[in-house]
């Protein structure tokens, strides 16, 4: 239906943003185990694996996009030469390559502020607090529900989540991934483990 639109596509380490995303998993509320989220890692629906098989995404899109209207920006890339990241991104879309704002430099949904409901926490919001907030108008609950459900979380746990073997199968798996997604960008994501 659109042509001539212009994708940018952000990517990271495979491994790094499989823990990123069961960070937020966990966050949201789900409880298993990253192990237990892995038992299926090479199933098709293992929605923290398949994310990270870059290659395999970005070829849906080359069915219908040439690759020249496809921006592949790597997120380590754009956090250390933010300013020179933007000036590619802009200069892809056709923008003013100068334009800059202070608001880049701010960094939001970090790992380290995220949290998880306490088990009294989870019981509280989930039988009593969250139905009852549904019932109030948006413009309330959330300002009521954001600090409620802080006071009933707690930081999530920082201790190592991957085991070595675990890391070790997954960088093979997505390896020819990587490979293939080096090839389509002729980048080379010099910062990624595998």
């Amino acid at each position: 239906m659109i042509p001539d639109a212009k994708l940018i596509y952000l990517v990271r380490d495979p491994i790094e943003r499989i823990l990123s995303q069961y960070a937020q998993v966990r966050s949201d509320g789900d409880r298993r185990t990253l192990d237990e989220h892995l038992s299926d890692w090479d199933q098709p629906r293992n929605l923290l694996v398949c994310s990270s098989r870059y290659a395999t995404q970005l070829q849906q899109y080359l069915d219908f996009f040439p690759l020249n209207q496809i921006l592949v920006v790597d997120q380590h890339e754009l956090a250390v030469r933010r300013r020179d990241v933007m000036r590619e991104v802009f200069s892809f879309l056709d923008v003013d390559v100068e334009f800059y704002s202070s608001a880049y430099e701010l960094e939001h949904n970090r790992r380290s502020h995220k949290t998880e409901f306490t088990p009294f926490g989870r019981v509280a919001w989930e039988r009593v607090l969250h139905p009852s907030l549904r019932r109030l108008p948006a413009n309330w609950s959330e300002p009521i529900g954001r600090p409620v459900r802080q006071a009933l979380s707690r930081p999530l746990p920082r201790e190592p989540l991957m085991t070595n073997e675990m890391r070790r199968t997954l960088e093979e798996h997505l390896r020819p991934e990587v490979k293939m997604l080096r090839e389509l960008t002729n980048k080379s994501f010099a910062s990624w483990s595998l």
